[in-house]
């Protein structure tokens, strides 16, 4: 059954919970699904750590990401980072688009921390490393960032780019239709369906890799023979790396073959 897309919001909460608030209201006159940790339809997995369960939420409802960087960086967790740093490279990772906005008075300033880095600009953030997630955010991953200062400006951003992110999947739609895809290839959606269409160099085995790792995340939580030492079924006995390497190419092949027969 079709469902309206969601769109994740990933920001510092204290300081922008305002704009928070605004953007929940402009996605749902939108007709789409706001995910927002603060409220209510926030799906909760009582198993995890409150950290983990905003990561997985990610990874599992989240179909357009939203990044709003204000002056706070957030708490610093045990990976080094902050949890809104986290849930950008889980969007990242997942391979979804994402719209990155950037206070003004953060990018106003962010040269002169990128030529003094160890002056203090505890005036103006939090810490430091808020200069080095904007920094990595558009250089190193080179996303692009509209800059805000109102939360009618992201409204209005956000506006104008999903209008050009629904005229991409209407050209996408086309595309798969006119692509006749056999029933064992029907099915892929996201970056696997992107292979099938496009056809890089080694497709198959991008494919084939691709889908490999999405089936052991959908096992993950049932993985009691690596948890608990509880075999559940027979399976290949592999002593050495020789049989380990011919056992992935025999499925490589395998994979690749009934591909290729389908198409």
């Amino acid at each position: 059954m079709t469902k309206a897309p969601t769109v994740f919001v990933s920001s510092t909460f204290y300081d922008l919970k305002q704009i928070r608030a605004d953007l929940r209201d402009f996605i749902i006159s939108l007709g789409l699904t706001p995910v927002i940790s603060e409220y209510d339809s926030f799906p909760i997995d009582p198993t995890i750590s409150a950290v983990e369960n905003c990561l997985k939420v990610v990874e599992e409802n989240a179909d357009v990401f939203v990044l709003i960087i204000g002056g706070r960086y957030g708490t610093v967790k045990d990976q080094g980072r902050s949890v809104t740093n986290m849930e950008y490279l889980k969007a990242r990772a997942k391979g979804i688009p994402i719209y990155v906005f950037i206070g003004k008075s953060i990018l106003s300033i962010l040269p002169l921390w990128t030529a003094s880095p160890q002056n203090d600009f505890s005036a103006v953030v939090d810490s430091p490393k808020l200069f080095e997630f904007v920094t990595s955010v558009r250089s190193t991953d080179a996303v692009w960032t509209i800059s805000f200062e109102f939360a009618q400006d992201i409204t209005a951003g956000l506006r104008t780019q999903l209008a050009y992110l629904f005229m991409d999947a209407l050209g996408f739609r086309q595309r798969v239709k006119a692509a006749h895809l056999p029933p064992q290839l029907a099915n892929l959606t996201g970056a696997p369906l992107r292979l099938v269409l496009e056809r890089p160099l080694f497709w198959e085995h991008l494919l084939f890799a691709h889908t490999f790792v999405e089936e052991l995340k959908l096992v993950k939580e049932h993985d009691w023979d690596a948890q608990y030492g509880v075999v559940l079924g027979p399976g290949p006995q592999l002593k050495n790396l020789e049989e380990v390497f011919n056992w992935i190419t025999n499925q490589s092949n395998e994979a690749e073959r009934l591909v290729t027969s389908g198409l």
